[in-house]
């Protein structure tokens, strides 16, 4: 158990970790972004497009400790699928994004475990606080703040920290040491008595490890998230 590592604080990753996407949501934004900025490429093209933006874009932040921004996929994106993406304007990414957005709550991702609640409250019982330690993408962090509402699971973090709203992305040990600060802004803590709980060996395990936290790889297709924490 956890408790007898002297763990006093757990920090999760969000995607794969604690929630997954759902299936309908990709290709309906893809078929969203095709629509508004004037697409030609077949659905099966911009898709592959999107994928290979995201996986680019994580690749960077793994090896870079950079966050990926939405208006640079999206750019970036429109200009691999030949639209002139120079005169896209900010109100109109920002527009998409709202549009996006409102897709997004239609097809919401689900959690990966019907018990976190539960586990959480559990984690607490013990005097082990909570927080989030999140790369983004495509979605922001003032959207996923309001689907972790949405699931009831807010109340139970003292912070949230997500990569677009701090120019840091994981494994960089200046968004682990945000998270580092912010614990030891509401109770005093060691490196070591941090864990970090990710589903990325690189970005989450690697990472908090180079920093000093202590961490565990989640897999969900090998142990629940209750049994991975040991209560």
């Amino acid at each position: 158990m956890i408790e007898s590592h002297g763990i006093i604080h757990v920090s999760f990753d969000l995607w794969m970790t604690l929630i997954a996407s759902d299936p309908e949501f990709k290709p309906k934004r893809d078929a969203l972004l095709a629509s508004r900025f004037g697409i030609k490429a077949p659905q099966e093209e911009v898709s592959a497009t999107l994928r290979r933006m995201d996986k680019l874009f994580d690749h960077v932040s793994v090896v870079c400790g950079q966050t990926a921004h939405y208006e640079s996929l999206i750019l970036l994106a429109l200009d691999a699928l030949g639209a002139d993406a120079a005169k896209v304007q900010p109100e109109t990414l920002n527009g998409f994004y709202d549009e996006m957005e409102e897709l997004f709550f239609k097809h919401p991702p689900r959690l990966l475990n019907s018990d976190t609640a539960e586990t959480f409250e559990m984690l607490q019982e013990r005097n082990i606080s909570i927080s989030l330690l999140s790369n983004t993408g495509f979605i922001k962090g003032r959207t996923l703040r309001k689907r972790l509402e949405q699931l009831g699971l807010s109340p139970y973090f003292n912070f949230l920290l997500f990569s677009d709203e701090h120019g840091a992305a994981k494994p960089s040990p200046a968004f682990f040491g945000s998270a580092f600060e912010a614990v030891n802004a509401f109770r005093p803590a060691q490196k070591h008595e941090i864990l970090h709980i990710g589903d990325n060996e690189v970005a989450d395990v690697k990472g908090a490890l180079n920093f000093g936290f202590r961490s565990l790889l989640y897999d969900k297709e090998v142990t629940s998230l209750r049994t991975l924490t040991g209560i």
